[in-house]
Parts: C-alpha cells; sequence; structure tokens
C-alpha cells in the first residue's frame, strides 16, 4: 500500500482560567503527523455506517496502528471526526467524516 498523504492527528488544547484577565484561553493543538492513503469511501460503506451519501466521508489506511489519543483528524486542512476505526495484526483503517 503506497502512503502518499499525510494526516494529522489532532490533540485541542485545554481551556485554561486566566486571573489576570478573568478569560479562558486554550493552548494551541499538538498535531502528530503520519503518512496514510486517504481514499473516499465506497457508497456500499456509506449506506452501512450512515444510512445514506455523505460527501465529506473518508477513508485513512495506515501501515502501522495509531495507539495515542486524539480528538480529530486533519486532512488538507479540513477538520474530520471518527465515526470507526478497525485494527488489524499491523496494520489500522480508520472510516472519518468532515465536521
Amino acid at each position: 500500500m503506497r502512503a502518499a498523504d499525510t494526516v494529522y492527528f489532532v490533540v485541542k488544547g485545554e481551556d485554561t482560567y486566566n486571573d489576570d484577565t478573568g478569560c479562558y484561553e486554550s493552548k494551541e493543538a499538538v498535531k502528530t503527523a503520519a503518512s496514510a492513503l486517504v481514499t473516499d469511501t465506497g457508497m456500499e460503506r456509506m449506506n452501512l455506517l450512515y444510512g445514506g451519501i455523505n460527501q465529506k466521508a473518508k477513508t485513512i489506511r495506515l501501515n502501522s496502528q495509531y495507539a495515542e489519543k486524539f480528538d480529530y483528524i486533519e486532512i488538507d486542512g479540513q477538520e474530520y471526526q471518527v465515526d470507526m476505526v478497525r485494527k488489524y495484526r499491523h496494520k489500522m483503517t480508520i472510516e472519518v467524516s468532515g465536521l
């Protein structure tokens, strides 16, 4: 499998209260890059997962498993939420949809 695309696993920054300003401030999100094969999700899989057609559905295939916790995935500057994860012996497949 050719991992030609770069996906980012993003962990949102924590909100902390600033006593001086009286406002909540967010830390920057932490992005971890990974090489993957990103394709559009097929029609049969979309019907199974979403019950219809979802224009922003993608399938991400990784050559190794990603074990760290993350909040969402970023592909080409767009945010995607995780709908389903399949872990195999060494590889991993993630089904995502756009936010």
